[in-house]
């Protein structure tokens, strides 16, 4: 749940990808998260940038 949450928190620009306070592991799976619902490549790479 909490990776849902994050990742709701991403797409609306409250805390960004690179700020998150997890391991590679869980960053993954929020990063997988946002790709099922966000289905644009172009878009993912903006949100989950990591510079």
């Amino acid at each position: 749940m909490l990776i849902k949450l994050y990742a709701i928190e991403i797409m609306e620009g409250t805390i960004k990808f690179s700020e998150l306070p997890f391991s590679a592991k869980i960053k993954q799976k929020i990063k997988n998260y946002l790709a099922k619902v966000v289905e644009d490549e172009e878009l993912l790479e903006e949100l989950t940038k990591e510079g």
